[in-house]
């Protein structure tokens, strides 16, 4: 065999080596990044999260009073049912306002105020 052949196949080796190189780095990373996802996940499964965030709070019940709205659709349930003491509605226009803008969403009652937002 030539010196010619001898290099190309040399040429040839060693780019193998350099893939074979490449695709071990590459193993190793996904290894590594499997390796901390799963660590992640055990951590939060086994330890929690609970103690690293706040207690949740809110003052919304499922138990609607009577003449509240609170949220679109009425309560959290959204069965969009007011409580049977509440007024019927007359379909009277008792008052208009401005938003600036589209509304978006359904307007919210809370103590005896209308809430109502725009997409501007």
């Amino acid at each position: 065999m030539s010196d010619t052949g001898r290099a190309n196949d040399a040429d040839v080796v060693a780019g193998w080596r350099a893939r074979a190189r490449r695709r071990r780095r590459l193993v190793r990373g996904a290894a590594a990044a499997l390796a901390l996802i799963l660590g992640a996940w055990a951590v939060v499964e086994n330890v929690g999260l609970e103690r690293f965030l706040p207690e949740p709070e809110s003052s919304l019940t499922s138990e609607l009073r009577v003449g509240e709205w609170p949220t679109e659709g009425g309560g959290p349930q959204r069965t969009g049912a007011a409580p049977a003491e509440a007024p019927a509605p007359r379909g009277e226009i008792a008052w208009r306002a401005e938003l600036g803008g589209a509304a978006s969403g359904g307007p919210a009652l809370a103590d005896g105020v209308v809430y109502a937002g725009d997409v501007s």
